[in-house]
């Protein structure tokens, strides 16, 4: 029954044609988040979880780092974290600014663009 609302509209005919087309490069798109995501989460675990609150633990550092993905609070949590160890923190930070930040999720925006034009 769904499906013959989907097929009877036009516009939403289009949408559904496209949203299957993208599909496959969405969910690369969400693996690869993921597997940056983590991959910089450990690090920042393994680097300043002794010393930082925020990285002590695996759900903390995740949460930390989906905090500055979408670009909550982010000054002060660089700012505690320099603070408590050393000045070479913020490297890792400009690191998963520009790789997680700009790169992925200008990538995201592509795709959606690419979404629209189908």
């Amino acid at each position: 029954r769904s499906l013959g609302v989907a097929l009877s509209s036009r516009t939403l005919s289009h949408f559904s044609r496209a949203a299957l087309t993208i599909a496959p490069a969405v969910m690369q798109m969400v693996a690869f988040v993921c597997i940056v995501h983590y991959s910089f989460t450990i690090i920042a675990l393994d680097t300043m979880g002794s010393r930082v609150e925020s990285f002590s633990t695996l759900p903390n550092a995740a949460e930390t780092l989906t905090q500055m993905l979408v670009n909550v609070d982010t000054m002060s949590i660089v700012r505690d974290a320099v603070g408590k160890t050393h000045m070479s923190a913020s490297l890792f930070f400009a690191a998963y600014y520009v790789l997680a930040v700009m790169v992925v999720l200008n990538l995201i925006t592509a795709l959606m663009i690419e979404f629209y034009r189908v």
